[in-house]
């Protein structure tokens, strides 16, 4: 019996493993962030790719850290999501300013940031994930201030 040859697979690089990087990396960062940043998705990772993505690992998070992002803004749509490590999802507890206007987020919650509008986050207490989205696969070229 003939042995059957494996197809060959055209579309194994768009699979792609996070790297740990430094917050400072952003402009408008500092390291003085909370937990462990990964990012998922840019074009330090896949050239291609018109997304930046990242998730940020929060442990008992019990003191409010200093301020590690600057208020910015971006020339593309971005997002935020909270998940806390509950079954529920609650658990992470984050400072958002949005514009001139501050909210404290409990997680489970998601946030649409439109172009051009100035923001920034602080993560204050709780476990859980922070996943950052910005459509541009270059974080930093898509910042303004």
């Amino acid at each position: 019996m003939a042995e059957k040859k494996e197809k060959q697979k055209i579309y194994k690089d768009l699979i792609v493993h996070p790297e740990r990087r430094k917050t400072s990396e952003l402009v408008r960062h500092t390291d003085d962030s909370p937990g462990t940043r990964y990012v998922a998705l840019d074009k330090k990772i896949l050239s291609e790719s018109t997304v930046y993505q990242a998730v940020r690992i929060i442990k008992d998070l019990k003191v409010k850290p200093p301020e590690y992002v600057k208020s910015h803004s971006h020339t593309v749509d971005s997002t935020y999501i909270f998940l806390g490590d509950n079954e529920d999802l609650s658990g992470l507890k984050a400072e958002v300013v949005l514009g001139d206007e501050t909210y404290v987020i409990d997680s489970p919650a998601s946030i649409f940031v439109p172009k051009r509008l100035n923001h920034s986050v602080k993560l204050i207490g709780g476990s859980g994930l922070f996943i950052n989205t910005v459509l541009n696969g270059d974080y930093n070229e898509a910042t303004y201030w």
